[in-house]
């Protein structure tokens, strides 16, 4: 396991890695509070200008695609230093992904925390399969077991990898549920999931990586199960469905940190009257004061017409983050 932040000097502030480090071990961080999302890709907009595209021409020399990693790791890294971010997670196939760990590694040495998406347990199927998977549990069980043990083993191994290239952190991407609640009963869940669950975490903190498990949807009824994997933290706590920060702070904050809970509707529409109350509640209610809450919307940051996120809608936040800690400090 990575060490806490116990080795800097009085008066020097913590690097964002160090302070996203404290809030994974459910501690209060000095300065700001930590802030990441599961997925960010407003680089242009948030620039005001086109950043190198991790782009790599067919044939080009391991030299040429080292230089374009490199240069989209600056590039990146320098929108995530402006807005305060603590980590940065990208999502790609596994060569790319190792690739870019190692360009961010050596542009940025330990600034950031660095995340990768692994997570082999079984998550809500297709709505064209969802009908053949729930049969096939049923029908099937132990060859369900069997897949479910095979996918765990892969997302090990690549996690393995991942942490060889620079990688602190690993996000387990396996929705559990919609708004109306899980996929499966808490009976099945119980059966199929958490055993493969506890067994990946517990593999993934044996190879010294911080641990955040996401998922959308209603997980209430999870909760426990989802805990006691023994997660570092929990995103996203999606509103939406019903999921309040305020009490899973309240009957779970002493064991794992809670990062997320922004809604992404009034972010799509820059409904400031509505981000701003928003923003403040999950500072106030995830845990700024008490330790273990790192700031995020409760998805990911990306673009498009009809469900992207408006770059002036997150600059909106922000500012009230900033806000809420200048409030904080002088109190």
């Amino acid at each position: 396991m990575p060490e806490p932040c116990t080795t800097n000097r009085p008066g020097l502030p913590l690097t964002p890695r160090q302070r996203a480090v404290e809030a994974l071990e459910l501690r209060r961080p000095p300065g700001p509070v930590p802030t990441c999302e599961l997925a960010f890709g407003l680089y242009d907009e948030w620039l005001g200008e086109p950043i190198h595209r991790l782009e790599v021409p067919e044939g080009a020399s391991s030299r040429r695609r080292e230089q374009i990693f490199r240069a989209y790791a600056r590039d990146t890294a320098e929108v995530y230093r402006q807005m305060g971010h603590c980590i940065i997670t990208n999502w790609m196939g596994s060569d790319d992904m190792a690739d870019l760990l190692t360009a961010y590694r050596e542009e940025t040495a330990d600034e950031f925390m660095l995340g990768f998406p692994a997570d082999g347990t079984f998550h809500i199927p297709s709505g064209t399969e969802m009908e053949s998977f729930v049969y096939r549990l049923v029908d099937e069980p132990a060859a369900m077991h069997d897949e479910a043990s095979r996918n765990v083993d892969a997302a090990i191994a690549s996690a393995a990898r991942m942490k060889d290239a620079g990688a602190d952190v690993v996000w387990l991407g396996s929705d559990y549920a919609m708004n109306t609640g899980p996929f499966l009963s808490p009976a099945m869940f119980a059966e199929f999931i958490s055993p493969y669950l506890r067994r990946q975490i517990a593999a993934f903190r044996e190879l010294g990586l911080y641990v955040i498990k996401h998922s959308d949807g209603n997980i209430n009824p999870l909760m426990d199960e989802i805990v006691a994997a023994r997660p570092h933290a929990i995103h996203s706590i999606d509103s939406v469905a019903g999921v309040d920060i305020r009490n899973i702070k309240e009957r779970y904050g002493d064991r794992v940190a809670l990062i997320g809970n922004v809604p992404h509707g009034p972010l799509q529409l820059d409904r400031r009257d509505e981000i701003g109350p928003a923003t403040r509640y999950c500072l106030e209610h995830g845990g700024v004061r008490q330790g273990g809450y790192i700031l995020s919307t409760s998805n990911a940051v990306f673009g498009g017409e009809i469900t992207g996120i408006r770059i002036e809608a997150y600059r909106f936040m922000l500012s009230v983050r900033d806000r809420y800690m200048a409030e904080l400090d002088g109190e």
